[in-house]
Order: structure tokens, then C-alpha cells, then sequence
């Protein structure tokens, strides 16, 4: 699955933008482009705050793996602004994100977007 993250800098907000049928994970915090920390950053916890998708399949967003907690299920084409109204999605906030689209043949994208709680090395 091709996928970008659009990090935001230190601290607030991430968007991760998924394309394709596949399955892939997301760590916190990590040395690889598929980390969602940017440097002197530690990742405590990340809340998704938003999901807009559109495919022919389903798509799965667990914590924890690929045998993690399922804590979004998305079909069809929608948007889901939680933060809107005050909600996250915060079920093992501090767990690496696994995002899956099931299916034979199916195609999609999908945007999340998180709020991270981080800390901080000291620059100096």
C-alpha cells in the first residue's frame, strides 16, 4: 500500500494518507519514514481525531498490529470529523497503528488524522 505521513512538526497534529490495497503499520515513534515522531520527538500516545475514505472493500484500523485491537471498521465512501464534537478515537492510543483494506481486487484511500501527546529531548 502506498501511503504518505504529512507531519505536521513537533507535537499536534498528523495526517497519514493511504492508497492501494494493502497492509501496512504505522510505528510512534521510529527511525524509518514510517514513524509519525520527527526528530528529539518521543511519541507518547496518538488519538485519531479524523477519517474521510472512500473504497469498494473495508478498511481496518487496529492498535497494535495486525492482531491488535479493531478500533475503526470504514466501508463504502464517508467522513468521520470527530474532533468536531469533541471525540477521539483513543482505545491503546499508545500502540503503533495497523491499517488493512480487505478484499479481492479492491482499491482505496484513506486520510487519518491524529493528535499526538509527545515529549521532548533536549535540543542542546
Amino acid at each position: 500500500m502506498s501511503y504518505e505521513i504529512q507531519k505536521a512538526g513537533r507535537g499536534g497534529k498528523v495526517a497519514l494518507h493511504f492508497n492501494g490495497a494493502a497492509n501496512t503499520t504505522i510505528e510512534l515513534n521510529g527511525v524509518t519514514n514510517s514513524a509519525i515522531n520527527v526528530a528529539t520527538e518521543n511519541v507518547t500516545s496518538a488519538s485519531i481525531t479524523a477519517a474521510y475514505w472512500s473504497s469498494n472493500g473495508v478498511w481496518t484500523i487496529r492498535r497494535g498490529g495486525s492482531t491488535g485491537t479493531d478500533v475503526l471498521s470504514l466501508d463504502g465512501t464517508g467522513s468521520f470529523p470527530l474532533y468536531q464534537n469533541g471525540i477521539v478515537v483513543s482505545n491503546t492510543a499508545t500502540s503503533n497503528i495497523y491499517v488493512s483494506l480487505a478484499g479481492s481486487g479492491t482499491r482505496g484511500t484513506l486520510i487519518l488524522e491524529l493528535s499526538k501527546v509527545c515529549t521532548f529531548d533536549d535540543p542542546s
